[in-house]
């Protein structure tokens, strides 16, 4: 509609002219000529705070909320009334803004964890943590059956540094939600945080008993074990997600890489080996083995693997096979190998410009002379 177009250009006009009460009455005229025209105030609406006009939005994001029917836009509208509040240095109204949103979406749904991220936010500016802890006490005695705002608010309290109260209040959630694995994770992690390891294992033990098919468990309780100086234990349930598994590369290497992180280096090395030993075939599973080999001191049988790797590999592996070699100090070796496949690759730019690199490095002068003028 040109009518339309005609008023927003010279409302703007207006706008960035500084005739703040002219475009009002140009955007006033729109709105009652075109009155439930939801668009036209959500443009006003962005208009007014790119302008920095929080005061003239929050005036014009209730008229909208008044108009919105649909209750996935009244949320939505309603979360962002209360961000202009905040944008308005309105803390308190901000956070009633999204308080008020909870009356409208039910219990564990996305648009409610938005709503709690956002409340979140006013206090973490501030750190205030204590404050944080002691308005979701409000909101969870208004919502007595919103358990997600219990949980909320243990966090809190922990942050606080109230850990006896955050931990009372995890075991009462625990209460009313028997067999919740979510709850119980969250229970755990609040242990860990609260430096309370022991417990904090003998309740994961707990749950992986009644859900051993959720093999992520003994990840998690390979880290409590190793946060808690206990390697073997680590050890040992990284070996049994192994045992439950499907044996692939990356179950392998992920694996190998926990155990390495762990500290378990020879049970480690044993699961590289049965990487290389289960993937013969696959340049890369030997390649990983030979750098875990050359980790662990044992050189030359890393060489020896990445030598074979270097006979058959396409130009990109081998490229990336000398390179690992140039980074470990062994620049007259990488040089061998790349130079063993010259008749090969000696029309590929990026192979001769590494050759002649490494043959300088060498101080191989007069083949990378003659290498260059190829």
């Amino acid at each position: 509609d040109l009518t339309i177009k005609a008023g927003k250009l010279l409302a703007r006009l207006y706008t960035r002219s500084l005739q703040h009460d002219k475009a009002r009455q140009t955007w006033q005229a729109l709105l009652q000529t075109y009155a439930g025209d939801e668009d036209l105030y959500e443009e006003l609406i962005e208009l007014q705070l790119s302008e920095g006009l929080y005061e003239d939005a929050l005036h014009t994001s209730e008229a909208l909320l008044a108009l919105t029917q649909d209750p996935y836009k009244r949320v939505m509208r309603q979360l962002r009334r209360g961000d202009i509040f905040l944008y308005s240095a309105k803390p308190k109204q901000a956070l009633d803004s999204y308080s008020a949103t909870l009356a409208w979406t039910q219990q564990g749904s996305w648009l409610e964890k938005q709503i709690c991220a956002q409340i979140e936010e006013v206090f973490r500016r501030e750190d205030d943590f204590v404050g944080l802890a002691k308005y979701w006490e409000e909101l969870v005695q208004a919502h007595t059956q919103r358990v997600s705002l219990k949980k909320r608010r243990a966090a809190a309290l922990l942050q606080a540094g109230e850990t006896h109260e955050a931990l009372g209040l995890y075991q009462e959630i625990l209460k009313v939600t028997p067999g919740d694995k979510a709850n119980q994770q969250a229970y755990i992690e609040a242990l860990v945080k609260a430096g309370q390891l022991e417990r904090a294992i003998e309740l994961l033990e707990q749950l992986r008993q009644h859900n051993r098919r959720d093999r992520e468990l003994l990840i998690q309780l390979a880290s409590l074990h190793d946060q808690n100086n206990d390697p073997n234990s680590a050890g040992q349930a990284l070996d049994a997600y192994l045992a439950q598994t499907e044996k692939s590369e990356y179950a392998y290497t992920r694996i190998a890489r926990l155990l390495e992180r762990y500290q378990c280096k020879d049970q480690a090395l044993a699961v590289y080996r049965d990487l290389a030993d289960s993937f013969a075939q696959s340049a890369t599973a030997q390649e990983v083995y030979a750098q875990a080999l050359y980790r662990h001191g044992q050189t030359t049988q890393a060489l020896a693997i990445w030598d074979e790797l270097a006979q058959n590999a396409d130009l990109s592996f081998l490229l990336r096979l000398t390179q690992t070699l140039s980074r470990h100090g062994h620049q007259v070796l990488a040089l061998q190998w790349l130079e063993r496949r010259y008749d090969q690759f000696n029309q590929d730019i990026g192979y001769m410009r590494r050759l002649c690199d490494l043959a300088l490095q060498c101080a191989a002068y007069n083949r990378a002379s003659r290498w260059m003028s190829e």
